[in-house]
């Protein structure tokens, strides 16, 4: 089983502008980019503006994880993802992105990655550590109203009257 980074952009230009030779063009910079053989990529292009999906196959976690944060480093914004793309002293194709790429890890069976899980398991600590909080103090409540609840300390205050007179 393989993990997959996806990498998603958009680009200018219609869809009939990515012929196959510069499909090609593309996915050889995206694999030169992140250090992977062509054959570890595969793009997709679809309309909606332009959008260009690549799925970089890796053999392991650690090479996800790797890959992905080299394409969240060297292509931190559109700029810096266009030139790449575009293959400065490689294989040459004319790419304009209108956003920097949105990269997602797909691990074997659909499971999300280590981001989207801490952001979950975060999410529910807090929430059900909350309600556990607030059932404490609703049953604190509950029992004080109904005088079960006993004072921390207890001060009886005796009076003494002065009696002066025949008693």
């Amino acid at each position: 089983m393989v993990d997959v980074i996806q990498v998603t952009v958009s680009a200018e230009g219609d869809v009939s502008d990515f012929d196959a030779t510069a499909q090609q063009n593309l996915v050889s910079n995206m694999a030169a980019t992140v250090d992977v053989q062509d054959s570890s990529v595969t793009l997709t292009v679809s309309s909606g503006s332009v959008n260009l999906q690549f799925d970089i196959a890796a053999h392991s976690t650690e090479e996800a994880l790797s890959v992905q944060t080299k394409i969240n480093s060297k292509m931190s914004d559109a700029t810096a993802a266009s030139q790449l793309l575009s293959g400065a002293g490689t294989s040459q194709v004319n790419i304009i992105l209108l956003s920097a790429p949105v990269v997602h890890v797909i691990h074997p069976g659909g499971g999300a990655d280590n981001t989207t899980m801490l952001i979950v398991g975060l999410t529910l600590g807090v929430v059900f550590g909350g309600l556990l909080v607030l059932a404490g103090v609703l049953a604190g409540f509950k029992l004080a109203r109904k005088g079960e609840a006993q004072p921390i300390m207890k001060h009886d205050a005796t009076v003494v009257k002065e009696v002066t007179g025949p008693v």
